[in-house]
């Protein structure tokens, strides 16, 4: 299983948006983990909500074929989390 990065920013224009959502459906489908990073920048650091609601839409958007492996956390200016594919139900 592999871990791929989708980056983030905090103002994202929404067609970029669903280009990395597109490219995240893919890797749910191929079996690989997903790791998203949102970027803070100058005074957008002070905004983390800002950050924690692009992380929290993309997350929504997959809640179909992937779950939330570790939740959103800040690490100086970079927000991450990490989604892995859902779990085959047998």
């Amino acid at each position: 299983m592999t871990v791929t990065e989708i980056r983030l920013s905090p103002v994202i224009d929404k067609g970029d948006f669903e280009t990395k959502l597109c490219n995240g459906r893919k890797f749910f489908q191929k079996g690989n983990k997903v790791k998203v990073s949102l970027r803070m920048r100058g005074r957008m650091n002070t905004h983390e909500d800002i950050g924690a609601k692009g992380l929290a839409d993309f997350a929504e958007a997959t809640q179909d074929i992937a779950i939330i492996e570790q939740r959103a956390k800040m690490d100086e200016r970079q927000m991450f989390m990490q989604l892995a594919p859902m779990p085959d139900k047998k």
